[in-house]
């Protein structure tokens, strides 16, 4: 069975402000392969987009590719030198965070990760997220009861405080797991 799919690089560009973690993540690899790629050849220097990337995603991923091009910096974004100068760099990591970050961006979902609070203590608790810029915290959170968990969908970076109902505990939990994963926090003395 052979899968055929029209103007996906076009569809997948066009969803870049609806999914922006996710067009992130596109960038850092394609910048990221692009390095690796010149440092082993530096005689060759391929041109290497966030279209090579998904190319190389692709065809690692054993989809058949017939990739058009009608400038010629797109012919050699789509070359098979040019992907085939990445493919040997992409790593079982570089194709998780690819997992994540092309159905994103082809949904026009941004790229997440899953949090999750799990309450150890004898009290209810309630998540704030912290805003990045402004310190300013935001309730997130139903009342979180003893022993139940809440998840959140969040971003690397992200600070979340859980505060018991009188403000004598509060903790802080800063995201750090990549897209697509899930981080599991314990609320606790």
């Amino acid at each position: 069975i052979f899968f055929q799919a029209f103007n996906v690089m076009n569809g997948i560009v066009q969803k870049t402000n609806d999914a922006p973690a996710a067009n992130q993540v596109l960038t850092d690899l394609s910048r990221e392969l692009a390095a690796e790629a010149y440092y082993k050849d530096k005689e060759y220097t391929p041109m290497i987009s966030e279209a090579t990337v998904v190319l190389a995603y692709f065809i690692r991923s054993n989809f058949g590719v017939i990739p058009r091009a009608a400038s010629p910096s797109h012919q050699q974004e789509n070359s098979s030198k040019a992907v085939s100068a990445i493919l040997s760099h992409l790593t079982d990591y570089h194709i998780k965070q690819l997992e994540t970050a092309i159905p994103a961006l082809m949904k026009g979902e941004d790229a997440h990760t899953s949090v999750s609070f799990m309450n150890a203590l004898e009290t209810s608790i309630q998540i704030h997220w912290v805003h990045p810029k402004t310190n300013e915290e935001f309730l997130v959170s139903n009342i979180i009861n003893p022993g139940s968990v809440e998840k959140q969908k969040s971003h690397q970076g992200h600070i979340f405080v859980a505060y018991d109902p009188d403000r004598t505990v509060r903790k802080e939990f800063v995201v750090d797991s990549p897209y697509g994963e899930d981080q599991f926090f314990m609320v606790e003395l």
